[in-house]
């Protein structure tokens, strides 16, 4: 008992180690460091968000980019709305730094706030 004749091996997992992130007892055919199945699915959730987060930054990236191809028209646009040219100039520069550096700062948020949230600021 407890020998597989075919094999030559042990029916049972030989190996017991703990999960990596919950200290949970596991039985293992490997001696290697493992997760159990429960925060495996929650790793692979955390991961999900995070890529959804980077292709709505890379949207947004992209969008700042067409945008900046409009910078000529919007700089005119805001001339002749009273800023002189310099100023405009600035206010749009501000503009596409500020909206970039907030896409690292999104996906960082996103694993406390979840996706939906983030979705709608993004957006923004």
């Amino acid at each position: 008992p407890g020998w597989d004749g075919r094999t030559h091996s042990p029916t049972r997992a030989p190996f017991t180690i703990k999960c990596d992130a919950c200290d949970r007892v596991l039985a293992s055919s490997k001696p290697y460091r493992a997760y159990c199945p429960g925060c495996q699915k929650a790793t692979a959730t955390r991961w999900h968000s995070r890529c959804v987060i980077a292709l709505l930054g890379l949207w947004r990236a992209s969008t700042v980019g067409a945008l900046h191809a409009f910078s000529g028209v919007l700089n005119q646009l805001l001339v002749d709305h009273g800023y002189s040219l310099l100023s405009a100039s600035a206010y749009l520069a501000v503009a596409s730094v500020l909206s970039l550096l907030c896409l690292p700062i999104f996906s960082v948020v996103s694993s406390r706030t979840g996706i939906r949230p983030m979705l709608v600021a993004g957006s923004l």
